[in-house]
């Protein structure tokens, strides 16, 4: 019994200093649509930190849905990225225990993406 009264309150004090370390983490979630609208499947999703050095990846689902959740919290600059190129870009903001939402319709980019030549990009088009 004597360890018992010894031992509680140490896993108390330990559990509630805990609890703030965990709230301190949110999650990132999108849908990637492609140029006809479809969802795009296997696109990489690159998650860099603004403000500290941090590099997170996931991958889209057959649904062109992506979720990354345990992100630090904080400002992300966001890639969408197809065969090793930026289709894409854009920006969220994680917060403490939330879900940012970061959607990319591709229909709607006029350029080509980076790294790509308008001809390599017609012959990705044809491809599909």
């Amino acid at each position: 019994m004597k360890l018992l009264t010894r031992v509680l309150p140490f896993l108390v004090v330990v559990g509630l200093l805990a609890m703030p370390a965990f709230a301190q983490q949110g999650s990132v979630t999108g849908k990637v649509l492609d140029k006809e609208g479809k969802p795009l499947v296997g696109a990489v999703i690159s998650l860099d930190r603004q403000t500290v050095a941090g590099h997170f990846e996931v991958k889209t689902d057959n649904k062109g849905s992506y979720f990354h959740a345990g992100l630090p919290t904080g400002p992300y600059n966001i890639k969408v990225m197809v065969n090793g190129a930026v289709a894409a870009t854009g920006t969220a903001r994680v917060t403490f225990g939330g879900t940012a939402q970061a959607d990319f319709d591709l229909s709607n980019m006029a350029a080509a993406p980076q790294g790509i030549s308008k001809e390599e990009q017609d012959k990705m088009d044809e491809a599909k």
